[in-house]
Parts: C-alpha cells; sequence; structure tokens
C-alpha cells in the first residue's frame, strides 16, 4: 500500500498579520543590570551582573581604573569572586581589558566567582585571560 499526500488548495484565502499582544501576554519588564567596579591597593572589584547592556562599560571601568593606578604597583588583580551573572559578552569584555594591559606592559589576573569561571571555561578554552590560582589566594585556616 502507498502513503498517499493530499494537497489542499485554498483559493481566495487572505492572510492578515495577528496583533503581537493580544491582551494574553503581558511584555516582561527590562531587567536592571547592577554592576559596580571599585579599585584600590592593585585590585578593581567588580560586584552585580556583567551582561550585554553593561559589557562595554564594565571594560572601560575596568581599565579607566586600573590606568588610574600608581605605577609602582606590581601584578593588578581584577576580583570577580562577587560577580553573579556573567554573560558570553562579559568574556569578549575581558578580552579587551587584556589588550589594553599588554598594550600599556602591565600583568594582571582574574579571580574568578562561580559565574565567570563556568563561561570562562566556555569561551576562553586557550586560557588567554590570566585566571589567578584560588587555592593560593585562600587564607590558611
Amino acid at each position: 500500500m502507498a502513503d498517499t499526500v493530499t494537497i489542499i488548495y485554498l483559493q481566495g484565502l487572505r492572510l492578515e498579520p495577528q496583533p503581537r499582544n493580544r491582551g494574553c501576554v503581558q511584555p516582561r519588564p527590562r531587567s536592571r543590570t547592577t554592576l559596580q567596579v571599585t579599585a584600590q591597593d592593585g585590585t578593581v572589584e567588580a560586584l552585580g551582573e556583567v551582561d550585554a547592556a553593561n559589557a562595554k562599560s564594565f571594560s572601560d571601568q575596568v581599565c579607566a581604573a586600573i590606568s588610574a593606578m600608581d605605577d609602582a604597583v606590581g601584578e593588578v588583580t581584577v576580583d570577580l569572586s562577587g560577580v553573579r551573572f556573567f554573560a558570553v559578552d562579559a568574556c569578549t569584555a575581558l578580552h579587551a581589558v587584556n589588550a589594553h594591559l599588554m598594550r600599556v606592559d602591565r600583568a594582571w589576573s582574574v579571580v574568578p566567582g562561580p559565574a565567570v569561571s563556568r563561561v570562562l571555561g566556555l569561551c576562553d578554552p586557550a586560557s588567554v585571560i590570566p585566571v589567578a590560582d584560588t587555592e593560593e589566594l585562600a587564607e590558611p585556616a
């Protein structure tokens, strides 16, 4: 037995675009991203979330904070352990920070939190971004 295919021709059918919001689905309010960058004693600390909306601002703030540091400060540490959300765009921002610091011949490393470690593991398989050994940074108990 052969499968049969039924073809239906619709003549005079006019397709009308449907309104986007028919009253049953309410648009979600845009989430607000928060980011705070502070610098002190060779450490730049970021708290909050780094996503597509603020990744450029994040890299600009980190570069500005590092540029404002005294040249006598040795290696710069970028502490991202307090970042709750780290988007793929933020990894690109870290590559921009890396390029800036390579141009000014400044050593640096990142202290990642769980969110940052996960994204760096996916987006930086060649380990271009220098990650600090967190075991060395842990204080003895």
